[in-house]
């Protein structure tokens, strides 16, 4: 792990010194670079029917990532983020459909709010599965036994929580019409 100094500090963190990539264009092998992964970020587009504080959530994780060339363990920081910003949207959409997030003076939990998502069809039981699955990792991301670093595959979750956060949104806004 790298232990940041003035020296080290705008020096690619010691993984992207052994990771690259695969050009699908040339087939030759890349390095990967801090403009490789902006790049990879900005191809994260999200929809304008999100609210501004979830976009705002969003893209603080994309930020995490592109960081992570600088220091590793942003990388995995970022999919925090996102699971954050993907809590925040079930949250936001379930109070929307039902004019609250509580069951009385208690705040429903997550796995409330999906189940209660379904059965309102706002989403099938395909992405109900999918979202407890997400649930399910995020709950061992926030309560770990040891430090997980998951690195570059953390794109993959990030990419695939964005296009959740989309579809949600424009679930809402098609129930609104």
């Amino acid at each position: 792990m790298k232990r940041i100094t003035n020296e080290n500090y705008y020096t690619a963190d010691e993984p992207f010194n052994v990771f690259g990539y695969r050009d699908p264009l040339t087939g030759e092998y890349q390095k990967i670079t801090e403009s490789y992964l902006i790049e990879s970020i900005d191809e994260l587009k999200h929809s304008e029917l999100i609210t501004p504080v979830i976009k705002e959530m969003i893209e603080v994780s994309k930020a995490l990532f592109a960081y992570g060339y600088l220091y590793w363990s942003f990388l995995t920081l970022s999919m925090d983020q996102a699971f954050k910003a993907f809590e925040a949207t079930i949250a936001h959409v379930h109070e929307k459909i039902y004019g609250s997030n509580y069951t009385g003076n208690t705040r429903l939990q997550l796995s409330s709010m999906i189940d209660r998502l379904s059965k309102r069809n706002i989403i099938n039981q395909e992405k109900k599965s999918r979202y407890h699955n997400l649930r399910n990792i995020r709950n061992m991301n926030a309560h770990p036994s040891f430090q997980m670093q998951l690195g570059l595959p953390s794109y993959d979750v990030l990419k695939d929580i964005c296009t959740e956060i989309d579809f949600l949104f424009h679930a809402l806004h098609n129930q609104d019409k």
